[in-house]
């Protein structure tokens, strides 16, 4: 885990303000999500905890994909997730 911390504090180095960025249910991705500065981006994500991490910071436009619920990663997946996936382009 220390690890995946360390990836994603990097990673969260490379976001500008105004960045469009897909994070996915990993647990990098939430790491990176608890990362990231309340600052203006967007930021969509198929993750519910990604989401409610973000949830907090509201300069942060969060769009989830929606779709059917894999509860074992608390993520949603399917066709409807990846439609609206294909319907953004983000950094």
């Amino acid at each position: 885990m220390d690890e995946k911390k360390a990836i994603a504090d990097e990673a969260a180095k490379f976001i500008s303000e105004g960045d469009k960025i897909f994070l996915d249910a990993s647990t990098t991705a939430w790491y990176m999500a608890k990362a990231l500065p309340d600052a203006p981006l967007t930021v969509v994500t198929n993750s519910i905890k990604v989401t409610l991490e973000l949830a907090a910071k509201t300069n942060i436009k969060v769009i989830s994909t929606g779709g059917e619920l894999l509860r074992k990663s608390l993520s949603f997946i399917g066709y409807g997730t990846e439609g609206t996936i294909d319907s953004y382009h983000v950094d």
